[in-house]
Order: structure tokens, then C-alpha cells, then sequence
């Protein structure tokens, strides 16, 4: 029977101690943007207009064709541009660092200021309900919210539950999401006049950025975690996708066809689309750019779970389920597969039909000189 060295597993267990879950979802970019620097956070006009907020290089416009960001607009007030929010009647917030809160119209070419808060603390991300109301993450000062006239700001409410709020996004329920740097993403509701924490999760990572989608997909730009998504069930959230391209995630937005736009400061302006894997899939169309073994999902699993692994070019593969003694327990590939994306589900079972015991198995891919083995955990 063929298997590893008892040296070999215990280089896996080392190795692999600390694993994520393969997730359901993925992303795909459909288009970037790096001509004026870092971004920090980004939203989206209900015309499709994406506002940009550049730090201290101010606030930017740009139209969206669906391939091209073109800019159309940039002001600079001072302060730091840390977070935009369009309203529904098309005032744009901006959260501008030490020079608290701004509020902006936009006519397709230009802004003009028409208000100005500071509370102390520092002015890091903003939203806006359907009401009106603006919610301010205020940095270390914690979560805020106003009302807003068309001229003038007042404070409703306020909570600080630790470390520095960055980001705040808004559900189509009233639901506040707080991206809380390392404290990590929470949820809140509000009753006009106090928050109330209902959810946390922290997954790592550093959270800048948040946003909704229009089903309810909660998204974090997780600084050098890279894109997170979520569901959120009203009192937990459940980590459904991730993505990293490399640099710093900073700010996120989401439009009314999903598309998600993330702030990606040195790296600049990114989109995404989002969608979810098929149980069993074969894609050659979509090519990673190196060979790659996912963490299977689900993981812990029983009896099901889904391996996905992507070939640079064509080759032979060869894709094996291995047990802690580096028995070998089931052969899911061996063969030749041409260049792309696979998703394969293994059943629990052995090669001669028997369902494996509680414990830890590895799954092996080698193809040619690579190879990558990740760490599986089977519950009865």
C-alpha cells in the first residue's frame, strides 16, 4: 500500500495546523483603476456614479462602463478623505478625518459643500439611511449618528465598544454594520436614539472596509486579509467568501447588480463580480494564474465535501486522500486535465466503498514537479 513517511505527516500536521475552509463563493475583477493614487473608500451614486475617497488627495467621481473607471469630478477640503456614502436624495458624506463630516452635492461634474460637523474623535466612515439619518464611524470615538437637513447636522446617538471604528454600511432591514479595525465586524440595530450590538465576528486581518449587498451579503475590506463576504442571520455572522489580490483592502461598495468595488489603496481601484461555485464544477474557460489546491468545504465535513484545484496549463494530475499513518484512502483524480478551474466531492468513502472513521485525513495535488497537501478534519 502506498503511503508517506512518518516524518512526512508530521511536517503536514505542523504545516497545516491553522487551516480555512474552502468557501462557496468567489469573485472575479472586471476592472482597475490606478491614476490618482491611494483609495481609501469607496460608494456608489444611484445613477452609477463611484465616489472615491483619496485621503488626502480629497474626493473623487468616476462613471462606470462596465470595463473603464473614468474620473469626472475631485474636490479637497482639508482634513483626510476617509469614507463617502451617497444619500438617496444624492448628497454625498464624506468622513474627513480630523475635519469631521461633510456633506456634498454633485452635478455630474462638479462639488459643492453645503455642511460641517466635527465631534471630536476621527471622522473614518459614514452612511445614510433611507430616513436620512447619517451614521459616522468616529475612529476611536467610536459610532455616531445625525440627522440632516440639507443644512445642518445634530447628533442622535452614540455607543463606542472598542478599539476604532473605521466603516459603517446600513441593511435593507436598518441593521448597522461596523467594520472595527482589529476588533473585527459587528452588528447593531438603532431606535433613534441608541445602538444595540447584536453580532461580532473577527476573522482576522485588520476591518476597513464594509458594505451590503442587495441580498443581504455582508463585505469587508480586510486590510491585508484582502475581500471577505458574509450572511447575516439577525444575531451571528458565517464567513461565505474571500478573496486577496495583494495589498492593503481599504474600502468596499456594492451595486444594485452586485458588482463589488473595492478600494485597494497602493494597488488602486478594483471590481468584482460575485458568485457562487456549482457542488461539482468544470470550468477550463476561467485559468488561475499558478497551480493551486483550495481548503476543502466543508470543513469540519460529514460524509460530503468539496476539493477545488486549478491547472495553469494542461497536465497530468494527480489528486489523492491520504490518512494520518500516509495510507493512501481514496484516488479522486489521475489523469490529464486540460488548463482551469475543478471542483471535486468526496464522499467520505474509502476506494473500496467504506465510510472513514472521525479523524484527519490530507488530500495531495501533484502536478508534474508541484505539489500541495492540505488538512482535512472528518465528524461523526
Amino acid at each position: 500500500m502506498k503511503h508517506f513517511s512518518f516524518n512526512f505527516i508530521l511536517v503536514l500536521i505542523g504545516l497545516f495546523d491553522i487551516t480555512y475552509a474552502q468557501l462557496p463563493h468567489t469573485f472575479i475583477q472586471t476592472a482597475h483603476n490606478t491614476e490618482y493614487g491611494s483609495p481609501i473608500s469607496v460608494a456608489l451614486g444611484s445613477d452609477g456614479t463611484v465616489f472615491v475617497a483619496y485621503g488626502d488627495g480629497g474626493l473623487r467621481a468616476y462613471s462606470y462602463d462596465g470595463s473603464f473607471l473614468t474620473n469626472t469630478a475631485h474636490i479637497i477640503d482639508g482634513g483626510y478623505a476617509a469614507g463617502v456614502v451617497v444619500g438617496s436624495d444624492g448628497t454625498v458624506f464624506l468622513a474627513n478625518g480630523d475635519d469631521g463630516l461633510r456633506a456634498y452635492s454633485y452635478d455630474g461634474s462638479s462639488f459643492t459643500n453645503t455642511d460641517h460637523i466635527y465631534d471630536g474623535g476621527y471622522a473614518s466612515g459614514v452612511e445614510v439611511g433611507s430616513d436620512g439619518i447619517v451614521f459616522l464611524a468616529n475612529g476611536a470615538d467610536g459610532l455616531r449618528a445625525y440627522t440632516y437637513d440639507g443644512s445642518s447636522f445634530t447628533n442622535t446617538a452614540h455607543t463606542d465598544d472598542g478599539d476604532v471604528a473605521f466603516s459603517v454600511a446600513l441593511g435593507s432591514d436598518g441593521t448597522l454594520f461596523l467594520a472595527n479595525h482589529l476588533d473585527g465586524l459587528r452588528a447593531y440595530t438603532y431606535d433613534g436614539s441608541s445602538f444595540t450590538n447584536t453580532a461580532h465576528t473577527d476573522d482576522g486581518g485588520s476591518a476597513w472596509g464594509v458594505a451590503v449587498g442587495p441580498d443581504g451579503t455582508v463585505f469587508i475590506a480586510n486590510s491585508d486579509d484582502g475581500l471577505r463576504a458574509y450572511g447575516y442571520d439577525g444575531s451571528s455572522f458565517t464567513n461565505t467568501a474571500h478573496t486577496d489580490d495583494g495589498d492593503y483592502a481599504w474600502g468596499v461598495a456594492v451595486g444594485a447588480d452586485g458588482t463589488v468595488f473595492l478600494a485597494n489603496y497602493w494597488d488602486g481601484l478594483r471590481a468584482y463580480t460575485y458568485s457562487g461555485y456549482l457542488e461539482i464544477s468544470e470550468d477550463p474557460s476561467l485559468v488561475p494564474n499558478k497551480y493551486a489546491l483550495k481548503q476543502n468545504y466543508p470543513n469540519p465535513f460529514n460524509p460530503n465535501t468539496t476539493l477545488r484545484y486549478g491547472l495553469t496549463n494542461d497536465s497530468n494530475v494527480s489528486l489523492v486522500i491520504y490518512d494520518v499513518r500516509g495510507q493512501v484512502v481514496q484516488t479522486l483524480k489521475s489523469g490529464h486535465q486540460s488548463a482551469g478551474w475543478y471542483d471535486v466531492v468526496w464522499n467520505g468513502e474509502t476506494a473500496d466503498g467504506k465510510t472513514i472513521s472521525t479523524g484527519i485525513y490530507f488530500a495531495r495535488l501533484v502536478v508534474g514537479d508541484y505539489s500541495q497537501v492540505i488538512k482535512m478534519l472528518y465528524l461523526k
